[in-house]
């Protein structure tokens, strides 16, 4: 079943961020927005995600999906390792072969992915996060300015 916004509009203040939208995202369908800084990107993930309520409008069919996303923000568990940030956020869908092949395709080393996460560089921050949305069991996976950061 698709996502679709129905006439969403969001304000911040004075600043209309999203005025009269209507989208519909097809399932199994990839998306990229593009725009300026400020035009609403991540206001408008976020509304799809449920996270932020649209001032006006409405989002249809994203009622019980089940989400995963990487925001600006890499958002990862500090003290945990990079193999322990992808378990915290997949669980058991994710078994140990395919994890060490997700981080060797991100250039990870098992040195690495040993690490508390504090201790990678960005980059392999970064990819950590990308990872652990990519992996995650979700019907729906959303990036917001995924490449930010890497090489």
């Amino acid at each position: 079943m698709s996502i679709e916004l129905v006439n969403v509009s969001k304000a911040f203040g004075e600043t209309q961020v999203l005025r009269g939208l209507s989208e519909r995202f097809a399932q199994g369908e990839a998306v990229c927005v593009m725009g300026r800084s400020g035009l609403g990107k991540t206001t408008l993930a976020r509304i799809v995600m449920g996270l932020e309520k649209p001032d006006a409008g409405a989002v249809r069919g994203a009622k019980g999906k089940r989400f995963a996303a990487a925001f600006q923000e890499d958002r990862l568990v500090e003290r945990l390792s990079a193999q322990g940030n992808l378990r915290f956020a997949c669980g058991a869908a994710l078994d140990e072969p395919r994890m060490a092949e997700a981080f060797a395709a991100v250039g990870l080393t098992p040195q690495d992915v040993e690490k508390p996460v504090g201790e990678l560089s960005g980059g392999q921050r970064r990819r950590v996060a990308l990872l652990r949305a990519l992996l995650a069991p979700a019907d729906v996976v959303v990036l917001d300015e995924p490449f930010k950061g890497l090489d």
